[in-house]
This record gives C-alpha cells, sequence and structure tokens, in this order.
C-alpha cells in the first residue's frame, strides 16, 4: 500500500512538473497582456474615422488589414488557402426601402420602426 501510494505521488509530482513547463509559453503571452495595449487597439479599431467598419467599406478592410498585421507580429499560424489571416465569406447586403416599416408586438404592446 505505501508503495503504490508514494508511485501515484511521484507520477503526480512529475506530470505537474511537466504541465506547468508546457504552459510557461501561455504564461508569458497573459503576462504580457497591459489594460494600455488593450486600450491602443480599442482606439483604432472603434476610431471614428472607420466610419463604422461596415461590410464592404474602407473602415472594415482597414480595421481587417490592422488585426492581420497584429496577428503577423505575433507570428500566428495561417490556415486560409492563400497563406492569409483573411477567409472569403460571401455577402449580401439590402436597405430598406424608403418609408418601410417594422412592428415589433408583444401581448398587447407594439413597437414600430420606420425606415427614412
Amino acid at each position: 500500500m505505501k508503495r503504490s501510494t508514494i508511485h501515484i505521488l511521484l507520477i503526480l509530482l512529475f506530470s505537474n512538473q511537466s504541465f506547468s513547463q508546457s504552459n510557461n509559453s501561455y504564461y508569458n503571452v497573459f503576462n504580457s497582456i497591459s489594460a494600455s495595449a488593450i486600450s491602443n487597439h480599442l482606439n483604432v479599431l472603434a476610431n471614428d474615422s472607420l466610419e463604422g467598419r461596415a461590410v464592404g467599406t474602407m473602415g472594415a478592410e482597414i480595421a481587417a488589414n490592422y488585426i492581420s498585421n497584429f496577428f503577423s507580429n505575433l507570428n500566428l499560424k495561417r490556415i486560409s488557402k492563400d497563406n492569409s489571416y483573411f477567409q472569403n465569406i460571401p455577402m449580401h447586403g439590402s436597405n430598406p426601402l424608403s418609408g418601410s416599416e417594422l412592428v415589433f408586438i408583444l401581448d398587447k404592446d407594439t413597437m414600430n420602426l420606420v425606415f427614412c
């Protein structure tokens, strides 16, 4: 009984050390994150010059390139077929016709949204 207990303790001890060594890179990454770095990224991506970053706009392209460059600086693995961080997704947009109306109804309450 004592022998098996010692073996179990040794296994747990060594497995814990190897686990902590394999996670050192994660701790380094987490320790490198700061409030000021996050704030800087948010200031860039939320800047009014990006005009809301709507799909298909120049603001969206600038934001996507900013993120792609950031990923590249981190040496993150590219997984797309064209060796980039972008994934092409067909997008379709629509604009409501002037005077169109959307009505939300909950029990006896309604809310009308009219598009100008």
